[in-house]
Formats: structure tokens, sequence, C-alpha cells
């Protein structure tokens, strides 16, 4: 291979009930610059006919290729895409993004010209599917740096070294230094993979593209969604010491001490309780100060109010998923 362009490039994507989603996911994968060489779609057994769908698509795209996840969960059907793929880079795909046109001619650009990185990821901008103003207040809670912390992959401007990315553009041959995903893991299968591959010196990039990662459609689904990330951190720490990082627990420990504070009140003195308070104060004070930056870009000023609630909302949904998975023991 002389130049990226020659690279031959497989997409495993995997799914399960996503039949709505299906067609423009595909579409902005077929319509790459570089053309992916295959689409691989583990299905997981899906109730809403996507498997159906996917196979009358296949029969006008031949590079679609539909197989059954019999397994149901993300990692099993990743690896089935993963062993099926004859690409020489294999780029992960979800089935709730639009993808920039220009996304695998990048990474696999960067990846063929920076030869000690291991894989290379773009940025998942929260996208609208609706355009209301409570999914354009999740859009801006997951792409602030208040709202998700040091996940530099909702909102790098530059050409960035990370422990993990989304969307990953990988050498093949990663698959056979680090082995493949962890099918204990239904959920952080992917933060695990990426943090086994940095904690033992590989070097991961995100890259400045943007991808449209459509937000939650309801209050319901962003707590259920944020619960369930947190709630799976706990036992990815207990299946893979090396497997993920402090930052994912920050949120569990603002949980803790919001209940510290609450107990607090009841046991000590006033002068205290106040002073115990004090970062809860500093946190509201950011709470506004972000709140007002994302809703004055957005020029909504409804999006104000709803954001100074959906960031600690974002918190403590996530933070509450981790605590209640160590009351649990990481029961599954």
């Amino acid at each position: 291979m002389n130049n990226p362009t020659e690279a031959k490039v497989s997409v495993v994507l995997i799914c399960r009930n996503e039949k709505k989603h299906l067609y423009g996911v595909i579409m902005s994968l077929l319509n790459q610059s570089l053309k992916p060489y295959e689409i691989i779609v583990a299905d997981g057994m899906s109730e809403d006919g996507s498997y159906e769908y996917l196979l009358e698509l296949s029969a006008a795209y031949p590079e679609l290729k539909p197989c059954k996840n019999p397994s149901i969960y993300a990692p099993h059907g990743l690896n089935i895409g993963i062993k099926q793929a004859k690409g020489d880079y294999i780029m992960i795909a979800g089935a709730h993004t639009l993808y920039n046109k220009e996304y695998l001619k990048q990474t696999v650009s960067f990846l063929f010209e920076n030869h000690g990185a291991e894989a290379a990821g773009g940025v998942t901008t929260a996208f609208s599917m609706h355009g209301n103003v409570l999914e354009k207040s999740f859009c801006a809670v997951y792409s602030s740096v208040f709202g998700v912390g040091g996940s530099l992959h909702r909102y790098a401007k530059e050409i960035t070294s990370a422990d993990t990315v989304a969307y990953a553009v990988y050498r093949r041959e990663v698959f056979q230094k680090y082995g493949y995903f962890n099918e204990s893991l239904i959920r952080n299968q992917d933060i695990e993979f990426n943090y086994r591959i940095t904690k033992t010196g590989g070097k991961i990039y995100v890259l400045p593209i943007d991808n449209l990662y459509t937000v939650p459609e309801s209050f319901i689904k962003f707590i259920s969604k944020n619960f369930s990330n947190g709630y799976w951190n706990y036992i990815t720490l207990k299946i893979s010491k090396k497997g993920i990082g402090f930052r994912h627990f920050v949120p569990f420990f603002f949980v803790l001490y919001i209940l510290f504070c609450i107990v607090a009140g009841f046991f000590v003195s006033v002068t205290v309780s106040l002073i115990t308070c004090v970062p809860l104060i500093l946190y509201a004070v950011m709470d506004m100060y972000f709140s007002f930056v994302h809703a004055h870009r957005a020029k909504e000023s409804l999006q104000f109010f709803l954001n100074l609630f959906i960031f600690p909302v974002l918190h403590i949904s996530y933070g509450t998923g981790t605590l209640m998975s160590i009351i649990r023991g990481g029961e599954r």
C-alpha cells in the first residue's frame, strides 16, 4: 500500500431494533470520500425488522454484509464483525450517528502517516433529531467540558492523544496484539479495550472531525442512558483494573458528597454545614455559567433554565448508577 487511498477499510456496525436509524447511518458510510471496502452489520436478534431491512439494502449495496449476533450484546457483535473483516483498517461504528463524509479518509490518512498510533477517532457532536428545546439542552450538556469532563471525543478542537475515542478506526493488527472486546461487558467494552491499549503503551488520538450523534428523545431515556453508563463503570473496574480511569468515577464522588451534605445538615452546626457546602455553591456557580454560555450560543433563553437543570441531572443520574452498582456488588 503506497498511499492511504489504497487502503481497504472494513466498517463494523452493531445494531438491535434500530430500523429507523439504519438507512441514514449506512448511507453516511457508503457516501464516504474513501469508500469502505465492506460494512459488516451484526444484528442482535432485532424484533423490529432490522435484519430483514438490512438484507433488502444489501441487495442494492453489495458492500453491505448483514450477519446475526445470536448473543445479542454489543461486544459479541463487535467480535463477530471484526473476525469476519478483511480490511487493512477496521472502524467501529454506532447506529445512532451520521458520519462526516471525510471521516474514513482523514482517520486512515492520520494512521498511515503516524505509525506510532494504534487508533484514531473523531468527535461525537450531539445532534437533536426533532429540534426541540429539550433535545437541544441534551446536546449542550453532552458537548460541554462541564457536562462530560475529560471525554475529549465530545468536544476536541485539535488533534489530541486520549484514553478512549468514539468510532475508532484501528489498524487490523491491533486486535492480534491486544485481543478482542471483552464479552463480559455489555457496556463500556470500547472504553475497556481502549484503556487496555493505552495502559500498555499504545497511542490513541482524537481528531477534530465532527460526526452527528442523535441524543435521547425524552427525559426518561436521557436519565436511563446516563444511569446505565454509570452503572457499568464499577463492573468494568471489577473485571479489568486497567480498563477504566478515575475520571469516570467523578460523578459518583459528587453524589456521595451531596449525600454527605444532606446528612451533615442534621448533625452539625449551621456554620459547619455552610462550610461543608462551599463546593456545592461553587458547582452551582459553574452550572449557571455554563448554562448561560450554551444558551447564549444557541440564542434560546429558555435553554438556560433547562441547562441549569439538565447539567446536574446528567451528573447525578450517572453517579447514582455507579453507586447502585457498588451497593449491588457489581450485579449485572
